[in-house]
């Protein structure tokens, strides 16, 4: 490859002003340097420089809101090909704009803070560089502050020691800080970047904004512009071929001649982006070739970047770039070049950084104070041409909107105007693609009739645009035309497919061509898919039916239309003709889908199918219609559904309580407890018997169980026999599902639902026997009493259970439910119900036989709670936390006592003119039989024993040795003492249980009430006998008299009145008797002579005397 040997001329004015700039750049470091510098120490051979602030923004000005949230942060760098240490960086904050001093003034310092860096890689390697965070930074703004230094504060970062370069240790800027900020900030905006769009279409597009204390009445622009970023905005290319050769001869200068022969090809320029020009040329000379380039009309000012490219039949020989800034005055260079023989080409190429390519804005008004998030309309957005363009969307506040870095937000967009359409497949329209081996070729196989060929056609360009597809076929062996042409047409979205599908009626073998064209003139970019052919042949297959919905077992409700659709292979020839039977027999529908009804029950679907030369093909399918009923019998069951294919109804037992002593061990078993019986069942109206599928009852647990039952613990069993303890399991698709709300899901499959019972966890019933006491009776016999206390009207509690030892005592609590077992095994002795208060021991102890008694609390399963009960006789000592019980014995001795000084007199009172007996006696000293009661007994002749008496007095006694009297006077009643009539009294002791043998011991005396009347008056004379009565024609009788007396007493009324009924009820009887006794007799006659007529001389029962029996 020959060597670059020419010279190249370009602008200089670029290079002058670049100069400018560098001698401004080093005055300006030379008075840095000048600057007192705030470290006294140095690191040698390091150089780590601060590059740039991240937080806070330098030049930006932030509301006294935002500064709450800074988290300042600088980036460094590494500056040479070795590994830096750690640094410490500090930060300072100054009043005021302070960025000509090296470090804040002390007056003007507002906050400190430092924070250290980690080491770097070397330079140009991963990790050379390093964002330190000043997590530590917690600022305040003083309002004070803000007012002293208007709002402008300086923030420095230094490293606290400098090193090898102190110039780029140090970064110093301002920001301003203001309450109330007035900003527009651009949030995001809502343009779908993925999307590919087409030119000169709008697209639409809002900007997300915020707004921080905007005025009202103030108005702000919004727009965007569209740019190509780094575009080729002008090329050209210059080829020549070149041949030169050594001659080998000398010049007159002593040179050696060359000679050589150039072939220029044609100049080829493009100015893609106007004013850009690139033109090129190549000549030559005897010796070499001279490509100039001279570059007009580029943009003032701007950045224009020129590459050479110089090939070598077309191998690339090199490549050189240049620079320039754009002036208004052509560019050129000239490359003079020594290349071997060949093809030479020149290509040149120039780009910019920027070209604006469309743009648009307008204005918006309405909006004022502080909103996080606006959605704003921009203008729509449009593209010129295709291309991926770069898209600056903004707000523009003008003067009064002082952050210009937050109002823009660039994103890309992608613009394709290419137009590609294409044919994807030919297939059969009907089942899957299949293939015949025909002729020494596969020939695909393509259904007869309707829906026969399926052309997949679509658009995988970018624009939108409208299609025609056309179907034309040939005769396979002769390539004659056969049929056609078919078409259907359509508009085609970037991204859609378009079907068509056509109809063939003729079988036999085929040439099959598919186009597919744009009829809009948008032109296809690839039109070689726009095309496809295929070998086909089309025969007449077979139906083979089938019954695709609903499908096998498939359950219906009665009344609910069901879809039915056929299916048939997919050769079949189309059409088809459809008809849907019950049976074989009922016509329900016809066509491929359509709706039927069928009654309740089980059925065959059958499905009779023929093509249009007759054959017919049958398919059938069982289906069951089911009857659903919905379930309520409020308020138990609330809801839900039974599913039969017969008719039925609901039966519901209200839930029962668990019978009382019932126990039942699978609940136990759960450590649960049984709370409800109910009964769901469905049954026939007619009372036949029926098979039901499923029921799903929903049902209220607050009507089947107390409130203070935790509904999550309860479980569903099922009962299988009422009056058995057996408990099953839900299994089989059985269940239940408690909700939270207090309601419970009962599903069952399969049977008729049943008997079922509720199973939870239960409270202990909280009762007791309060004031549990033994009470002593006579002979030997006990009685306990009790008061109820706590929940005793629980359903759930069943009662007590009482348990008697003797002669030891029970003990009470108990610490654990085996402690209780052991103590009351072999002494449990019946149980009593809820309500009992008292219980009568029917033992008759021996004498001094001791009890103790223990009642205890059982649930309604008959389960004893060991935790409630009672000890007979007993205290709570505190102390030892236990009842003390004491020693109660039973007394079956009669006590034989007897009073002193026992005697009898009678008196009369002549006001009254009444008897009267007094009886007195002396109580006895209390002797080892204990307190005495004493019963006062009367008898009107001497007896031995009283135990069949009424007492006069009881429950007498008094002090020993006093006197105690008993007066009685006569009266009319019988039950008085009378004149003339023996007594005589006896006292009785009782010991206090009651105790005696009611024997008459020396504690009686007896009296006669003698007639003391006459001791103070004097008798009267005997009255005179009255006459009898005269009886006519018979004169005084005395029976006569009787009877008169008799008619006038009350007995003798009474038996005359029972006389005379019965004598009227005989009158009345006697001819109703004989009348009935005539009528049996004449059925008996014509009885026996039936008998006779038909049997014969047999023996009859004797009616009448059935009658009368």
């Amino acid at each position: 490859m020959g060597s670059l040997m020419g010279y190249t001329t370009r602008a200089r004015r670029a290079r002058k002003n670049h100069t400018a700039c560098f001698i401004i750049l080093l005055m300006i470091l030379s008075v840095f340097t000048a600057i007192p510098s705030p470290v006294q120490a140095s690191i040698s051979n390091d150089d780590v420089s601060i590059k740039a602030a991240i937080e806070p923004m330098p030049g930006v000005f932030y509301d006294t809101a935002d500064v709450i949230d800074w988290t300042p942060k600088v980036t460094i760098e590494n500056q040479y090909p070795f590994s830096s240490d750690p640094r410490t960086i500090d930060l300072e904050v100054c009043g005021g704009d302070q960025t000509a001093q090296s470090v804040c003034p002390s007056q003007h310092v507002v906050f400190q803070t430092t924070a250290i860096s980690n080491g770097l890689a070397p330079a140009g390697s991963s990790g050379d560089s390093e964002v330190v965070t000043f997590y530590s930074f917690l600022w305040f703004v003083d309002e004070a502050d803000l007012t002293t230094y208007s709002g402008v504060f300086t923030i420095m970062f230094h490293f606290a020691i400098e090193d090898d370069n102190p110039a780029n240790d140090h970064l110093r800027y301002t920001v301003t800080i203001e309450e109330d900020l007035t900003d527009l900030v651009v949030n995001d905006h809502n343009v779908d970047t993925n999307q590919v769009y087409n030119s000169n279409t709008a697209i639409p597009a809002d900007l997300d904004i915020r707004t921080r204390s905007w005025p009202e009445g103030f108005n702000f622009y919004t727009g965007w512009s569209m740019h190509l970023v780094n575009p080729v905005v002008a090329e050209s290319t210059d080829c020549v071929d070149w041949e030169k050769w050594h001659t080998g001869q000398g010049d007159m200068n002593g040179n050696e001649i060359i000679l050589h022969n150039t072939t220029h090809y044609d100049t080829n320029s493009q100015s893609i982006h106007a004013p850009h020009i690139i033109d090129v040329s190549i000549s030559s000379n005897s010796q070499r070739i001279l490509g100039e380039i001279n570059v007009s009309g580029s943009m003032f000012d701007g950045i224009h970047d020129v590459n050479v490219k110089v090939t070598l039949n077309n191998t690339e020989l090199y490549s050189q770039d240049w620079q320039f800034i754009g002036d208004n005055t052509v560019q050129n260079a000239i490359y003079y070049t020594d290349f071997a023989n060949g093809t030479i080409c020149f290509t040149v190429t120039m780009t910019v950084p920027d070209i604006e390519v469309g743009a648009a804005s307008h204005e918006l008004s309405g909006y004022s104070g502080n909103s996080n998030s606006l959605n704003i309309p921009l203008p729509d957005i449009v593209a010129p041409y295709s291309g991926i363009f770069e898209v600056r969307a903004y707000v523009n506040g003008t003067f009064i909107d002082p952050n210009a870095h937050n109002d823009l937000i660039t994103f890309e967009i992608i613009v394709n105007d290419t137009t590609d359409v294409w044919i994807r497949e030919v297939v059969p329209a009907r089942g899957a693609p299949s293939y015949i081996y025909q002729g020494g070729q596969y020939l695909s196989r393509f259904p007869y009739g309707q829906d026969s060929i399926r052309v997949v056609s679509g658009n995988i360009g970018w624009v939108t645009t409208e299609v025609r597809v056309e179907l034309n076929l040939y005769t396979l062996t002769t390539n004659d035309y056969a049929a056609g042409p078919f078409t259907c047409n359509s508009t085609l979205a970037p991204g859609n497919e378009f079907v068509c599908e056509f109809d063939f009626s003729t079988t036999g073998a085929f040439i099959l061509n598919a186009t597919i064209i744009s009829t809009d003139g948008n032109i296809d970019s690839l039109p070689g898919d726009n095309w496809l052919e295929q070998a086909i042949i089309v025969d007449f297959g077979a139906i083979n039916p089938s019954i695709a919905y609903p499908t096998q077992g498939e359950v219906y409700e009665s009344g609910e239309p069901i879809l039915a659709v056929a299916s048939v292979d997919p050769q079949a020839p189309m059409p088809l003709n459809y008809t849907w039977r019950m049976n074989f027999m009922e016509i329900l529908g016809y066509g491929q889908v359509t709706n039927i009804t069928m009654p309740m029950g089980e059925w065959v679907l059958t499905l009779y199918v023929t093509d249009e030369a007759g054959n017919l093909e049958i398919a059938t399918q069982s289906i069951r219609i089911l009857n659903r009923v919905q379930l309520e019998s409020t308020p138990h069951v609330v809801g839900g559904d039974s599913i039969s294919t017969y008719s039925m109804e609901l039966v519901f037992e209200d839930p029962v309580l668990p019978p009382a002593g019932q126990f039942y061990p699978e609940a136990y078993n759960r450590n649960k407890e049984p709370l409800a019986m109910f009964n769901l069942t469905m049954v026939s109206p007619s009372g036949q018997d029926i098979s039901v599928d499923s029921i799903n009852a929903w049902m209220d647990l607050d009507h089947f169980l107390p409130p203070a039952i935790n509904r999550s613990t309860v479980e569903v069993l099922r009962v299988p026999d009422w009056d058995d303890v057996q408990l099953e399991t839900l299994s089989n698709g059985d269940g239940y599902v408690v909700q939270e709300n207090g309601s419970i899901n009962l599903f069952t499959q399969g049977d008729i639902g049943g008997s079922f019972m509720l199973i939870g966890h239960l409270d202990p019933v909280v009762v007791n026997p309060a004031n549990l006491t033994i009470i002593l009776q006579k002979d030997g016999q006990a009685k306990l009493t009790w008061e109820n206390e706590g929940d005793v009207e629980n359903p759930y509690f069943g009662g007590w259970r009482i348990y008697r030892k003797s002669p030891y005592r029970f003990s009470f609590p108990f610490e654990t439910e085996s402690q209780f077992n052991s103590a009351t095994v072999g002494y449990e002795v019946l149980e009593v119900p809820s309500n009992t208060v008292s219980w009568q021991d029917p033992t008759f102890w021996e004498d001094d036989t001791c009890l103790s008694y223990l009642v205890m609390s059982h649930n309604r399963a008959g389960v004893t709670d060991w935790r409630f009960g009672n000890v007979s006789n007993a205290v709570w000592d505190p102390i030892t936390e236990r009842m003390v019980v004491d020693e109660v014995c039973v007394d079956d001795s009669n006590p034989e006592t007897i009073v002193d000084s026992i005697s009898a007199s009678v008196s009369f009172n002549n006001n009254t003119k009444l008897h009267s007996i007094h009886i007195s006696w002396s109580w006895p000293e209390i002797d080892e039989q204990g307190p005495l009661t004493w019963n006062l007994y009367r008898a009107q002749s001497v007896v031995p024993s009283v135990t069949y008496l009424e007492p006069v007095l009881t429950n007498l006694q008094g002090e020993p040795g006093q006197m105690y009297w008993f007066n009685e006077t006569e009266s009319g009643l019988k039950e008085s003492i009378h004149v003339g009539q023996f007594y005589y009294y006896v006292l009785v002791p009782f010991d206090e249980v009651g105790n005696s043998d009611y024997l008459v011991r020396q504690n009686a005396v007896g009296v006669t009430v003698v007639d003391q009347f006459w001791e103070y008056h004097l008798a009267p004379p005997p009255p005179e006998e009255p006459d009898p009565p005269s009886l006519p024609g018979v004169g005084p009788s005395e029976w006569y008299g009787r009877l008169v007396d008799d008619f006038n007493s009350d007995r003798f009324q009474q038996a005359g009145v029972v006389c005379l009924a019965v004598t009227l009820l005989n009158i009345l009887m006697i001819p109703m008797l004989i009348n009935k006794y005539k009528e049996q007799r004449v059925k008996i006659k014509r009885k026996r002579a039936r008998q006779r007529r038909f049997e014969g001389d047999s023996d009859l029962a004797d009616d009448l005397d059935d009658f009368f029996d």
